[in-house]
C-alpha cells in the first residue's frame, strides 16, 4: 500500500503603496511620506489517500489528517522616511507605523477561529561617511516584528518529504520582535587594485513563544508553548 496526498493551496496578493513622485525638500533634509496597504488571502486544503496493492484508494477521514484553512492578513500603515545629506554624510531615517491584522479560519476545528489586530512601528536607520574618497564608515540599525504565517498554523499532517510528514498541535498568533545593528568600514583604492573591509553585527531576538518536536515513526507533531525567550548575537 501507499501513502498520498492532496493538496489545494490558493493566495490573493495586493501590496499597494502611494508617495509622491518627488520628497518634499527643506536645504539639505529631504522628507518622503508613503502610505502602504498590503492585503494577503491564503487557502489551504489537503487530504490523505491509502492506496493498496489493486490500486484502489481509500480517503483517510482522520482530522488530523486533513487541513481546511483560511488565512488573511493586512498591513496598513504610514511611514516617513528622511534623508540628510552633506557632502561626506549621509544620514537615513525611516518610520513607519503600521497597523496589523490577522484572521485564522480553521474549518476543520470547532471555535478555532483566531483574531489578533496590533499596531506595530518599525525604524529603520543608517548613516555613511566618507571621510575620503577611499574610506567609508557605516552604520545600520533596525527594528522589527513579525507573527506566525500559514507555514507554521496548519493543524493537519502535510507531507514535508518523502519520509516526514508534520502538523501543529496548536495555532497561537504570537509576536516575535528583533533588533539589528551593524557597524563597518570599507576601503578601496581602485588604481592600485587594493580593497579592504569588515563589519561587527549585533541582533537580539525576543519572542513570545517557543516550538518542540515529538516524533513517532515518520510522524512529527511540532509543539508550541506559550513562554517568553531571547537571544542575543554577535558576528564580526
Amino acid at each position: 500500500s501507499s501513502l498520498i496526498q492532496n493538496l489545494r493551496s490558493n493566495a490573493f496578493i495586493s501590496n499597494n503603496r502611494i508617495s509622491f513622485l518627488s520628497a518634499i525638500a527643506f536645504g539639505k533634509l529631504r522628507l518622503n511620506p508613503t502610505a502602504n496597504l498590503l492585503v494577503e488571502h491564503r487557502a489551504l486544503q489537503s487530504d490523505f489517500d491509502l492506496i493498496d496493492k489493486q490500486l484502489i484508494s481509500y480517503p483517510i477521514t482522520d482530522i488530523s489528517m486533513n487541513n481546511d484553512i483560511r488565512f488573511t492578513r493586512v498591513n496598513s500603515g504610514l511611514s516617513l522616511d528622511a534623508t540628510y545629506n552633506v557632502e561626506k554624510l549621509k544620514l537615513s531615517l525611516s518610520l513607519p507605523v503600521i497597523y496589523r491584522y490577522t484572521n485564522l479560519d480553521n474549518r476543520l476545528v470547532g471555535n478555532n477561529s483566531l483574531n489578533k489586530g496590533k499596531v506595530y512601528s518599525h525604524p529603520r536607520f543608517s548613516a555613511r561617511y566618507n571621510p575620503s574618497a577611499e574610506f567609508e564608515i557605516t552604520v545600520n540599525t533596525s527594528y522589527s516584528s513579525s507573527i506566525p504565517g500559514l507555514n507554521t498554523l496548519y493543524t493537519g499532517y502535510i507531507l514535508q518529504n518523502y519520509r516526514n510528514i508534520n502538523r501543529y498541535n496548536d495555532t497561537h498568533l504570537f509576536d516575535s520582535k528583533s533588533i539589528n545593528g551593524s557597524i563597518g568600514a570599507s576601503y578601496k583604492n581602485v588604481l592600485a587594485l587594493f580593497f579592504a573591509g569588515g563589519d561587527i553585527s549585533y541582533s537580539h531576538n525576543n519572542s513570545d513563544g517557543i516550538y518542540g518536536q515529538t516524533l513517532n515513526g515518520m510522524l512529527t507533531v511540532t509543539e508550541f508553548m506559550k513562554h517568553s525567550n531571547r537571544g542575543k548575537s554577535v558576528s564580526i
